[in-house]
């Protein structure tokens, strides 16, 4: 139901304003990891093994030009790197909390750039991105903030189900150039997803509705990215 109305609400906007169209290439040959890395290194300080991204399901966005504009990946096949920069106490309880046959995935290499979108194009991408990681029902999905970007915790607060954790991390490979020390990390699950996301959708329609020109509108919040 919630996956069907994500759905619905993607094709709604698109006729609404299809200057904000974007195209989510899926990545399958090492040149499109080698993009999404090389791209997200240069953004967010980390450099992603591809032999992870290989382990879940990784989108390169392009605008209409076909011009990189974000990225997205949902790691399903492999233990979370956000989990696994955790204290080991803190990451055993989250995972002991899990109800029976949920299974955990990551959210990560999450950025759209802020000035080749505007309001449309930036809920797309929200909804592009929850449907693929909601497929199952049964998921949980964690993501993580660097506590250096208060705004971006802000933001990832208002559709978490809660927090893992929160404090000094462990830095993993490919994270050297990151220099993050500590982080927030969120859970959640599909209906906290949906709750969050349509409390939003209902500002950004109010938003499209009250603006003569919805093409110009740009997103208030800043750039998204998450790292780990």
């Amino acid at each position: 139901m919630v996956i069907s109305i994500l759905n619905a609400v993607a094709h709604l906007l698109a006729k609404i304003t299809p200057a904000g169209a974007l195209v989510f290439h899926k990545a399958t040959t090492p040149d499109d990891f080698k993009r999404l890395q090389q791209e997200y290194l240069k953004r967010d300080g980390v450099l992603f093994p591809e032999e992870y991204l290989r382990a879940g399901s990784c989108f390169l966005v392009l605008n209409t030009l076909g011009e990189m504009v974000g990225s997205f990946a949902v790691i399903h096949n492999a233990e979370p790197r956000t989990l696994l920069q955790l204290p080991e106490h803190a990451r055993h309880t989250f995972l002991a909390s899990l109800k029976p046959g949920e299974r955990v995935v990551e959210a990560t290499a999450v950025w759209l750039e802020k000035q080749k979108h505007h309001i449309t194009a930036s809920t797309l991408f929200w909804v592009r991105m929850f449907t693929e990681i909601y497929k199952d029902k049964r998921t949980v999905s964690v993501f993580s903030c660097d506590l250096r970007k208060p705004s971006l915790e802000k933001m990832y607060k208002k559709g978490a189900g809660g927090i893992v954790y929160r404090g000094p991390i462990q830095a993993l490979p490919g994270m050297e150039a990151n220099g993050a020390e500590e982080e927030v990390v969120f859970f959640q699950r599909r209906f906290d997803c949906a709750k969050g996301f349509f409390r939003e959708l209902t500002r950004r329609f109010g938003k499209l509705i009250s603006n003569q020109n919805p093409a110009t509108l740009s997103n208030a919040s800043e750039s998204e990215s998450s790292s780990h």
